[in-house]
């Protein structure tokens, strides 16, 4: 009988829908028991419940041994999405998970998982890229190609992957591939007299570019997008040079003092900001889902903003946009004080909190970045 009940609970079970907790809610608690920690005295080991309004789930922040309260767990999925990816050398830590590949050096997000370049520096270059999913298993893939950096791009938003793989001495093909079914969508053929100088410039939904060398006249080359879902190529907005890591819509440009967010369509003004330093070496950063834009300068507090409604939050002065890489969500992930050993963390760009995610790292850090933008003068 009992075992009966046991196996009708069970059932039940299974037919009920429970929703994904939400995860800005968890970080942002785990930040605010992580602060009432430095004022409070608590039992090293105990865990603060925290109970989701709006659904029956239970999620817990535990304090670690070293005072520090971690952030709650989160499914893999969920992880993935708000936690992002960073290796520190051969360390690649993806969401929930912790996975060694030897030279880990390139990280690009995927629906399907975080696609790890690891060149290798040898008389013949043969590069290992692995994907890694949201659940912490590493696939190998094998495209053929010479450099991570220059020749593979992959979506955020999609399970795709674009690469340039040699055929032959001045054969390239261009090939999107789908990592979850490990199905070729697309293969373009073209010439490239210039060994290696091929290059992908970025890949978003079914708009990919690339660099395509003219036969025959070295060091020049013309920038290709193409719908390759048609084959059909797609005219660009003037001062765009192709799709940026922040994908088709929108790009950044310096100019009149001030960091311009514009539409890829049209070149409409989507969002103006200030510099925040004198447009000496003022940096940018427009996050992969194009919700964000980061900004920061030498000596000067690191600002972040919303490009739809221009709201903003301040991260203060220890905190720089090349230190800080995105999530796929756009949270930010990076470190404090560059210069010197320090937690990671991520930070919530609608309020501004950070949470400590317990590791301390030195000054090199791989991270996934967005659309750089960098000035160099007023």
């Amino acid at each position: 009988m009992t075992e009966r009940l046991t196996m009708l609970f069970h059932e039940e079970a299974a037919t009920i829908d429970v929703p994904r907790p939400p995860a800005d809610a968890v970080l942002a608690r785990g930040h605010d028991l992580r602060r009432r920690r430095r004022t409070t005295m608590a039992v090293v080991g105990a865990v603060a419940a925290i109970v989701l309004v709006g659904t029956t789930l239970t999620v817990a922040a535990t304090v670690r041994g070293d005072s520090q309260v971690e952030p709650a767990d989160l499914p893999d999925d969920a992880a993935y999405q708000q936690l992002g990816a960073w290796a520190r050398g051969d360390e690649v830590h993806v969401g929930n998970h912790v996975v060694v590949i030897p030279g880990a050096l390139d990280l690009q997000y995927s629906s399907a998982g975080v696609v790890v370049g690891a060149p290798q520096f040898s008389p013949k270059p043969d590069p290992r890229i692995s994907l890694v999913t949201p659940d912490g298993e590493v696939r190998a893939l094998d495209l053929g190609v010479t450099d991570p950096s220059r020749s593979v791009a992959a979506d955020p938003a999609t399970p795709y992957l674009a690469f340039v793989r040699s055929v032959d001495d001045t054969t390239k093909e261009l090939v999107v591939l789908d990592l979850e079914s490990d199905e070729e969508m697309y293969v373009h053929s073209f010439t490239d007299r210039e060994p290696g100088s091929a290059k992908i410039v970025g890949l978003s939904g079914d708009l990919v570019s690339y660099f395509a060398p003219d036969p025959g006249q070295p060091g020049s080359g013309t920038m290709v997008t193409t719908n390759w879902r048609t084959g059909a190529e797609v005219p660009l907005a003037d001062g765009v040079l192709g799709l940026g890591a922040a994908g088709d819509s929108r790009y950044i440009v310096s100019d009149d003092g001030a960091w311009q967010v514009r539409s890829r369509d049209d070149g409409e003004v989507l969002l103006k900001v200030p510099y925040v330093g004198d447009g000496i070496y003022d940096q940018s950063s427009l996050s992969p889902d194009e919700k964000w834009l980061s900004v920061s300068a030498p000596d000067q507090d690191m600002v972040v903003y919303n490009v739809e409604t221009g709201d903003h939050v301040d991260l203060g002065r220890d905190r720089d946009v090349v230190d800080y890489g995105w999530t796929p969500d756009g949270h930010l992930v990076g470190k404090p004080f560059p210069s010197q050993p320090s937690e990671v963390e991520v930070c919530d760009p609608a309020t501004g909190e950070c949470v400590g995610l317990g590791h301390t790292v030195g000054p090199k850090l791989s991270l996934v970045t967005g659309t750089w933008g960098i000035a160099t003068g007023r």
